[in-house]
């Protein structure tokens, strides 16, 4: 859906969370989370300027840039580009008005899985460690090995993927059902807590991210050189893979998390860590134990070796997959 001219104000809203990315679409494309502080209306919409370290790369005038916000429900988005500021200390920046904006309509209260580590903070009560396994606006899924009965008063903290932090977020225990030698809490946040906003909008985001692929299947791919890469890519995309290719650890444990890869293929050749320590850690990971992993290249059988006790298939080439992903 798109709105024109007429209706494109009353989208915005003061302190929505918001993302800007710069270069959309190339090769040297970032993305800079900020707020909507206000606007012009036919002239520019005015956000707060990212903490980064790399000022340059948001000092540029007529800089192609894209923002994305929410907006009652609706994932929202227009081109634009950055607008010169007269005073480059200013802690905000101004970006052209939108012509027209772009909306996709989500479903209030959305869910995504997500996996991350989780504080749960109890009245008078020692402190316990759990784990987010889904989350909506209005709440979240959290695993732990303690039971808490329902209508528990709780505050939880965790970090989303996209970087925002929950803090102490106040929460209310709904359901719990047993399930993998613990206990999965229905949480459901205050309706005026802060945290719902943040949780709005990484979901919202989540999802149009991946509504248009999202009966595609998706393959991980860690491999830092190109030609490797290149290969390998083809060979997935001719088995009809969505190929995510990232090159550090960081990017894959990111991209395991956000993507829900239904495979994840590992270049034998890794510069930060071992590739069957990479493997080693997925393994011990919860929510990973059983996705499956391929590391392609090399002909060590020592690692074969130490691969075949993780359940993680060693491919000698590429040219393996016709076989494997038959």
């Amino acid at each position: 859906m798109n709105l024109d001219r007429g209706d494109i104000e009353g989208v915005f809203a003061v302190g929505s969370p918001a993302v800007v990315h710069t270069n959309p679409g190339e090769r040297d494309e970032n993305r800079y989370s900020t707020t909507v502080r206000g606007w012009h209306a036919g002239n520019y919409v005015l956000l707060d300027r990212p903490l980064t370290e790399d000022a340059a790369a948001l000092s540029g005038k007529s800089q192609r840039c894209l923002l994305r916000f929410v907006s009652e429900g609706r994932a929202c988005g227009f081109p634009c580009t950055l607008l010169k500021n007269a005073d480059n200390a200013s802690p905000y920046l101004r970006v052209s008005w939108p012509r027209k904006i772009e909306c996709v309509d989500i479903r209030k209260h959305q869910r995504v899985e997500i996996r991350v580590p989780c504080k749960i903070v109890r009245a008078d009560q020692q402190d316990l460690e759990g784990e987010t396994v889904d989350l909506s606006a209005g709440g979240c899924g959290i695993w732990t090995e303690t039971r808490l009965g329902p209508n528990t008063m709780v505050r939880l903290s965790f970090s989303l993927p996209d970087g925002s932090t929950i803090s102490e977020a106040r929460a209310t225990v709904r359901s719990v059902r047993a399930i993998d030698n613990g206990f999965l809490m229905g949480c459901m946040f205050d309706e005026e807590e802060e945290a719902c906003a943040a949780c709005d909008f990484f979901v919202t985001t989540t999802v149009e991210r991946t509504r248009g692929c999202k009966n595609q299947k998706r393959a991980l791919l860690l491999e830092s050189e190109n030609g490797r890469a290149e290969t390998a890519c083809a060979k997935l995309q001719s088995k009809g893979y969505r190929v995510i290719r990232v090159t550090c650890l960081v990017d894959a444990f990111f991209s395991l998390r956000m993507a829900f890869p239904a495979c994840l293929w590992v270049g034998a050749e890794q510069d930060e860590m071992p590739a069957t320590e990479i493997c080693r850690i997925l393994r011990e990971t919860n929510g990973l134990a059983s996705l499956p992993i391929y590391v392609v290249g090399g002909t060590n059988p020592a690692m074969a070796e130490d691969l075949k006790r993780l359940n993680v298939v060693y491919v000698s080439s590429m040219e393996a997959v016709d076989r494997l992903l038959a």
